[in-house]
Order: C-alpha cells, then sequence, then structure tokens
C-alpha cells in the first residue's frame, strides 16, 4: 500500500519576542560589571561565521520589496532548522545545511555550538532577560524516535510534550506556553492545529534590556521620519551623545550597549543617495566587520523610538528559505526518517516578533555627558550628528563574539 505524506504534517514555529526598556536612574552609573565574553572554539568561530552570513541572506529575502518595516530573529530561525536537521537524512539533510551555510560541518560541531551559546547567552548580563526556550509538541499516536528527542533535550534544552491535537485543550497548552516563555507579549500563536499535524517544533526568545548609559525624556524631540515609499510620518526621536561611531560615504554606524556591553544595538543609516532594498541586499559580514571600528570622535544621536510587530504568516519565512535552497524539507521528497519511520515534511514554518524601543522613566543626570567622558580635557570633541530619520537597519548582537541574534528594519 502506497503512504501518503500529505496526511503527517511537521509544523514549525519560531516565537521572539524583544522588549528593550530604559529604566530610571539616580545618577552616574557605579554597578557596571566587567563582562568577560564568550569564548568560542575555531570549529564554534566558523559556525558562528556561517549563521551571521546566512542571517544576513534570510534578510535579505524578508526584506524585498517591503514598505512595511521587519523584524525577526535569524538566531531562532537558524537554531530551528538545526533541531529539525538533527532528524534529517540523505538530500533533504544536505540541503538545508547548504542553505545555512554548514556544509562540511558535522552535526555534532553545530549542536556544540548551539549548546554553548544557550548557555552563555542567558547568563551573559545580570540587566538583561534573555531567555531561550524551545519545545517539541507530538501528537498522541504518533513516535518520534528517542535518539532525536533526547538531542533535543540535551543540546537545545527543549521540552517534550505529547497531547490530543483534536483538542482545543492542546492549542490552549501551547498557546499558554507561548505566553510563558515570552512574558505575555506573544499570548497567542496558533488558534487551531490541522488534522494531520503531528508535530510541532516551537522556539521563543525574549530579550529585555537597559541601556548601559540612559536616554533622558526630556531631551526628546519630535520630528518627522521619511518613509520608504516617500511619505512622511511623524517620530519621537530619541536624544544623546555618545562617544565614538563609524561614518563614510555609505553608511553612518551607532552601536547603543545594553547593561555590561554584553548586548548592543548596532543601528546602520545608508547614505540619503543610497536605495534603501539595493543596500540591504548589499550588505555582507566583511562590512558590518569593517563598520565595527570607530573612526568617529562623537556623535550627537538622534534615534527613533519605535514599535514593530512582525508576522511572517504560513509563507513568507517558508519561500524565503526555499529562495535560499532548501526546498525538499517543505515537500512529499522530505526524508525525515531521524524523526520518525513514519513519513513526514514540513507544512508550516512562521516566527511571530515584537519589539519595543522606548527610554521609559526620567535621568537625574545627563549620561550623554558620561558617555563623552573619555575625550580629553583639553580640546572639545568633535561631534557628528546622526540623524536616524530615514529608513534603516538595526541589529542585536553580542559583542565579543558578533553572533547576531535579531535583524530589522524601520522604514516607516
Amino acid at each position: 500500500m502506497k503512504t501518503t505524506k500529505a496526511r503527517i504534517i511537521l509544523n514549525l514555529t519560531t516565537l521572539l519576542a524583544f522588549l528593550s526598556v530604559l529604566f530610571s536612574c539616580d545618577g552616574l552609573r557605579s554597578d557596571t560589571e566587567v563582562y568577560e565574553g564568550i569564548a568560542l572554539t575555531k570549529s564554534e568561530e566558523a559556525v558562528r561565521d556561517a549563521t551571521n552570513e546566512f542571517s544576513l541572506k534570510l534578510f535579505a529575502q524578508l526584506a524585498a520589496g517591503g514598505h512595511e518595516s521587519l523584524f525577526f530573529s535569524p538566531m531562532g530561525v537558524t537554531m530551528l532548522n538545526c533541531m529539525l536537521a538533527n532528524g534529517a537524512q540523505t538530500e533533504t539533510y544536505q540541503e538545508i545545511v547548504r542553505t545555512l551555510g554548514l556544509e562540511g560541518r558535522s552535526a555534532d560541531e553545530v549542536n556544540a555550538y548551539y549548546k554553548s551559546m544557550l548557555k552563555a547567552l542567558t547568563s551573559a548580563d545580570r540587566k538583561v532577560s534573555l531567555s531561550l526556550a524551545n519545545s517539541l509538541w507530538t501528537a498522541q499516536g504518533f513516535s518520534a524516535k528517542s535518539a532525536y528527542k533526547n538531542t533535543l533535550k540535551i543540546v537545545y534544552a527543549a521540552d517534550v510534550y505529547s497531547l490530543d491535537f483534536s483538542k482545543q485543550s492542546a492549542v490552549d497548552k501551547i498557546n499558554d506556553w507561548s505566553n510563558s516563555k515570552t512574558n505575555g507579549l506573544i499570548p497567542q500563536i496558533i488558534d487551531r492545529i490541522n488534522g494531520s499535524t503531528q508535530m510541532m517544533l516551537m522556539n521563543a526568545l525574549y530579550f529585555k534590556g537597559e541601556w548601559t548609559d540612559k536616554f533622558l525624556e526630556e531631551a526628546n524631540q519630535k520630528g518627522t521620519f521619511s518613509c520608504v515609499d516617500g511619505t512622511t510620518s511623524q517620530a519621537v526621536y530619541m536624544n544623546q551623545l555618545r562617544k565614538g561611531g563609524y561614518a563614510d560615504e555609505e553608511v553612518s554606524v551607532c552601536r547603543i550597549p545594553y547593561g555590561n556591553g554584553a548586548f548592543y544595538l548596532e543601528a546602520i543609516l545608508p547614505a540619503e543617495s543610497a536605495v534603501f532594498s539595493d543596500f540591504v541586499r548589499s550588505l555582507t559580514k566583511e562590512k558590518l566587520l569593517r563598520w565595527g571600528y570607530d573612526n568617529l570622535e562623537a556623535v550627537n544621536l538622534f534615534f527613533p523610538k519605535m514599535d514593530i510587530r512582525y508576522d511572517t504568516g504560513d509563507s513568507r519565512l517558508t519561500t524565503a528559505l526555499q529562495a535560499l535552497g532548501m526546498k525538499q524539507a517543505f515537500s512529499s521528497a522530505a526524508d525525515f526518517s531521524g524523526i520518525s519511520d513514519s513519513p513526514l515534511y514540513v507544512d508550516v514554518m512562521r516566527q511571530k516578533s515584537v519589539i519595543s524601543v522606548d527610554e521609559g522613566g526620567t535621568v537625574a543626570a545627563s549620561n550623554g555627558i558620561t558617555a563623552l567622558r573619555g575625550a580629553p580635557e583639553i580640546k572639545e570633541p568633535v561631534i557628528t550628528p546622526m540623524r536616524f530619520n530615514r529608513p534603516f537597519v538595526f541589529l542585536i548582537r553580542e559583542s565579543s563574539t558578533g553572533a547576531i541574534l535579531f535583524m530589522g528594519t524601520k522604514v516607516k
């Protein structure tokens, strides 16, 4: 009897919540701890480089032709696909690792990188709440292989559940997990479960960070933002003097650290003459490396408060991955025999994300002065204005490894 794959579906859903809240303080900071960084092996560095490059490729795909602001976690997408790859075989496996840029790297090397990063990232900064949670959900009557479940538990710290997918209580429990792991920012990820779904992989990332140098609410300024479609919108710009920065004929770049400096927001503003879509496609890890050095003494930063909610829906992320070469996993030819002897293919891969950047509260002293304290007293520093008042790219990165956790655009 011929076995049909259409009745057994693999659902992958990524949840991402990012919240940046700037708390009030009583003046100059005195409790900043020294961040020692994350030590990577040569093999782990190679995995990091590959995943950062994949992040930029996926970013370009998702941002293509977009008139909406974008925010997503390439680390979340990569982690889910690595969990998936642990159960893939033959050409399905090869396509996944090629798409991620991990060909030539063993599953053990990739798993070692994520096991190390999961532990290190969550403990990097006590002023940053960062949680990364993974889970495997299977329908009652469907059996995932023990070796696969054990890999997800040991390497990716995944919770494993078995539910009756035909009942509303299964939907409720999955949404409760989403609500809990994202601190209420994404209370609902599904409204129903397809009758042929046999398994779901889920990944939740939550980040809540406090700026190293606080913004003053009273320094905020209202202004216009030039949208990618040629219109303008109103924005509230946070203002701060900051030491360092980078600028050339192509970009202006400012890095805004959180807490002890383990994480930072990197804001990248293309030249005013640039076509934004072309600029996004042109991003490379080599350019990011070059822009990571300061060539400015100080910047007068104007950065917009922003709230972005982004949902790839059921097709956008799938289409992007297929364009990058990952096709067989979504077809009846898929081979996930490392997960189950029952035929499986990926039906849905989706990511929901939220970001809120806000100055929050009040500050009693000008931290912009604090940021410039390293400048020599014998002369005034050269201050370069940097206004993020037109479409720009932003990334959230870990400082010692340069690993990209989150990426986005503000285009309106």
